[in-house]
């Protein structure tokens, strides 16, 4: 039997019983096998994220972008500087993923809207005028509809901007809040065709892989994990490095994609961005070519989202048969 074709709501709502309860026994999955990697090899994507929030964060991302630190970075249409950002992805002619921001945590400092104003996804907005702050209060309010128009406009913005999308990805997690969420999100790997980051990186990687797994067999093609360097208030800044290697190191074979947060050190991103000394850490780390070097010795493997992007597409057009093979024997 075809496990993947049409991603029906069945197969969704499978996945959504699985995150929400209990994982199956963590094993690797066949996607990096399919994607042409060996199955004991260790496959990282380094993302820089919240492209397209504050200036000083863009400049940090596209200059890691240029010397080949990185693999990718994800834009945010909702966010501040995006039109700006969107140019310099479109003169790098470079792949991107796109952040779809239901929620906005930062009232205060770095406000932003959705796309569509709140006349016309009025439960989206909290009585300001801006977007829910966290993914609790979205839940008990957003509507279906206001939700799908929202996150449809979004991607028709990045669209419209002229970027080359890789894929999508969800910020704060925002599909795990209600079933609703969840059903609306994982449903846009089938009207799409991008692939797809599930963002369960407050879960160990073993039961990340355990739940992608399950995710795949549905055809929502994602990285068997995704992680990002979590950092209590005592944690030291200078770290940084020595910890990212750590992380790489924990990785399991497959593939794995890594969350980074960089910024320039700049006055105005001092006094914009809340987590400044963290953000400014990650940039000094990833610059570091003792990072690289490191990463190298242990035998990490690095890829981009194109060829997932490539698999995603398959699926949707039923001329998959690696990953189809693999989850039917």
């Amino acid at each position: 039997m075809r496990v993947h074709g049409w991603l029906s709501q069945g197969l969704v709502w499978g996945f959504t019983a699985v995150v929400s309860v209990s994982a199956l026994p963590a094993q690797a999955t066949p996607l990096g096998s399919c994607l042409g990697f060996k199955p004991q090899d260790k496959v990282v994507i380094v993302e820089a994220t919240d492209v397209g929030m504050q200036p000083d964060i863009d400049a940090a991302a596209f200059e890691l972008i240029d010397s080949g630190a990185i693999q990718t970075l994800a834009l945010l249409p909702t966010g501040n500087s995006f039109d700006n950002a969107a140019q310099k992805a479109r003169t790098r002619n470079i792949s991107v993923g796109i952040t779809l921001a239901l929620t906005n945590e930062g009232q205060d400092k770095l406000p932003w809207r959705g796309v569509l104003p709140p006349a016309s996804v009025p439960s989206l907005y909290n009585s300001q005028g801006n977007l829910w702050r966290t993914p609790a209060e979205l839940s008990q309010h957003a509507t279906e509809n206001d939700v799908r128009l929202e996150l449809n406009a979004q991607i028709a913005k990045a669209r419209d901007a002229g970027l080359n999308i890789s894929h999508l990805e969800p910020r704060s997690a925002f599909w795990r809040a209600n079933p609703m969420l969840t059903r609306v999100y994982l449903s846009l790997a089938r009207q799409t065709g991008y692939a797809m980051i599930t963002a369960l990186g407050d879960m160990p990687l073993d039961r990340q892989q355990a739940l992608n797994r399950n995710g795949q067999r549905a055809g929502i093609i994602t990285p068997d994990t995704a992680s990002s360097l979590v950092s209590s208030a005592n944690s030291k800044t200078a770290d940084r490095t020595e910890n990212y290697a750590a992380l790489l190191r924990r990785m399991p074979a497959g593939v794995n994609l890594l969350f980074i947060r960089p910024a320039l050190g700049t006055p105005a991103a001092k006094a914009e961005l809340p987590d400044f000394p963290l953000r400014q850490a990650d940039y000094t780390a990833w610059s570091d070519s003792d990072l690289q070097k490191t990463a190298l010795r242990d035998r990490i493997r690095f890829t981009g989202f194109s060829s997932l992007q490539s698999l995603q597409g398959k699926v949707n057009n039923d001329t998959d048969e690696c990953l189809m093979q693999a989850f039917n024997q």
